[in-house]
């Protein structure tokens, strides 16, 4: 594309963006942009320490829910691991509302949702949820909620269109028939797939990959499982790929340093008498015009001068013979 229509095009781009800024502020005096949501684990409290992981795979299910909506952005869940080793953050419900604030702008997130599950042991369930705006530090929702652990799916995705409800969001049909087509995987399944969600979290990949794969296995429909799995095994191969580039880089910066190149080898010296290739030196020259000299003069016949020359000394070399 030319410059001047590269800038023309540019600024009709321009143009259309700040025509939609203006009509969104429009509405309602404010402008409705997508939000950013971090969805962190949810507490488990039980007598059964093997439930204590479901609230992983909880979090998890709710932050894809969530996800359907055009208008929310989710925090990934490596994003999270990448901020717990990098600054020693715990990111769970259990955290101060200080540390969750903080957590949520260093992750650019607009919302910090977090909860509690209280398992007893006849299987009933209560759920606490809030959320904070990271901006105020304010609590923007509060929600409590009763099930059975064998409903526990149900209540999540109960959960998920309250959230909706309160940042004011309506599905659009597509959306709402992608949220209710997913199917609740089988137990066992998600016990597996909230150990790979756990590990993800804390940066070891190959539990994660391991977890994801027998929440697959165990569950053929489990869909979730199977992109998890996916994009575990696709960062690992990234970034394998990038320490090896960044290797070998290395490598060859240090072999360039360690050879300092000879100012002088790239060029003979011409006052050494070398010539540079492809030309002759003065000698070669020389010797090959008279090469060429002779070369040319041979077998042609004397001229007068050389003749003349020639017969005066015949003359006086037999003047002074005896």
């Amino acid at each position: 594309m030319l410059p001047g229509v590269a800038l023309v095009a540019q600024a009709g781009a321009d143009a259309a963006s700040r025509a939609v800024v203006a009509t969104e502020r429009a509405q309602d005096g404010r402008a409705i942009g997508r939000r950013t949501v971090a969805v962190l684990p949810f507490v488990v409290t039980s007598p059964d320490t093997t439930l204590d992981v479901l609230g992983y795979g909880f979090a998890e299910f709710l932050s894809d829910d969530l996800a359907h909506s055009h208008r929310l952005v989710m925090v990934e869940r490596f994003r999270l691991a990448d901020l717990q080793r990098e600054s020693d953050l715990s990111l769970t419900a259990s955290v101060d509302p200080e540390t969750r604030v903080r957590a949520g702008r260093l992750l650019a997130a607009q919302h910090m949702i977090f909860g509690t599950i209280d398992a007893q042991e006849a299987g009933a369930l209560s759920i606490d949820e809030r959320s904070v705006n990271v901006d105020t530090g304010n609590e923007e929702m509060h929600r409590t909620s009763s099930a059975s652990l064998d409903a526990i799916f149900r209540a999540e995705r109960d959960l998920a269109m309250d959230t909706f409800s309160m940042f004011g969001i309506t599905l659009t049909p597509d959306e709402k028939r992608a949220l209710y087509e997913r199917v609740a995987p089988a137990f066992r399944a998600f016990v597996a797939f909230s150990h790979g969600v756990r590990a993800e979290q804390q940066g070891d990949d190959a539990t994660a990959i391991a977890s994801f794969r027998d929440a697959a296995v165990l569950d053929k429909t489990f869909k979730l499982a199977s992109s998890k799995l996916a994009a575990a095994q696709q960062r690992i191969s990234t970034r394998a790929a990038t320490a090896f580039t960044a290797a070998s880089a290395s490598k060859d910066d240090a072999a360039s340093k360690a050879t300092p190149k000879d100012p002088h080898a790239s060029a003979p010296s011409l006052a050494s008498g070398a010539a540079p290739s492809g030309t002759l030196s003065a000698p070669s020259t020389a010797a090959a015009g008279a090469a060429s000299s002779k070369g040319s003069t041979k077998g042609a016949d004397p001229s007068p001068a050389r003749k003349k020359t020639a017969q005066t000394t015949h003359k006086l070399v037999k003047s002074s013979a005896p």
